[in-house]
């Protein structure tokens, strides 16, 4: 515990000894005494709690418009060559960029405030949850996609029971473990990996003659 604490400490000492005799007046390198009155002062006034709930309230809308338009992309790449031609390129140049990146286009945009704040949260984490329901509906296995015919379940039924539940399984396993990857197929902009049996079942290959 004591091995834990050192560095803080460390820091600690350091900040309270260069706020004292460093260049920076008090007002602009406050010490560590003040900062802890502060904080503690904010917290009782109730001035802290509250900014921290609208924090985090603008976070959970941003995530459910994120989770809301990625897993609505991630699907229809999954389900449609079309969709997959039109919106892969798209997602795999936005996925790597940095969320900070697109801030001054937002600030431009929509200005101030927490509209931008929202749907700039929204926008960078949209992307890689495209990109993880992509996968998991391209890792469907034909098997589980004939049973399902066998047994009448029409497209809308095969598409809500053994797509969405397959991609849910897939997102909690890789939440639980981020080590862990599906073994799925995968192609990035101009790859050329064969199509998911979900979207476009294999076509069954009839009797080849013996050769010599």
């Amino acid at each position: 515990m004591a091995g834990a604490a050192t560095p803080f400490i460390t820091v600690a000492i350091l900040w309270q000894a260069f706020a004292m005799f460093g260049p920076f007046p008090p007002r602009l390198f406050p010490g560590v005494d003040k900062i802890v009155s502060t904080f503690f002062h904010l917290v009782f006034n109730g001035i802290l709690p509250a900014h921290a709930l609208a924090t985090l309230l603008r976070l959970a809308a941003a995530f459910a418009l994120g989770a809301a338009a990625g897993v609505t992309v991630g699907m229809l790449m999954g389900r449609s060559r079309w969709a997959e031609r039109l919106l892969l390129p798209v997602v795999s140049v936005g996925n790597p960029i940095p969320g900070l990146a697109y801030a001054p286009l937002f600030v431009i945009w929509f200005g101030l405030g927490n509209l931008p704040a929202v749907l700039l949260v929204a926008f960078a984490a949209a992307f890689p949850i495209a990109v993880n329901t992509w996968s998991a509906v391209r890792a469907v296995k034909e098997i589980w996609i004939r049973a399902a015919q066998s047994m009448g379940a029409e497209e809308r039924q095969l598409f809500r029971t053994v797509g969405l539940a397959h991609g849910r399984a897939v997102r909690r396993a890789r939440c639980a473990d981020p080590r862990r990857d599906a073994a799925v197929p995968r192609r990035g902009v101009g790859g050329d990996a064969q199509d998911g049996p979900l979207r476009h079942p294999q076509r069954r290959r009839g009797p080849t003659s013996p050769t010599a």
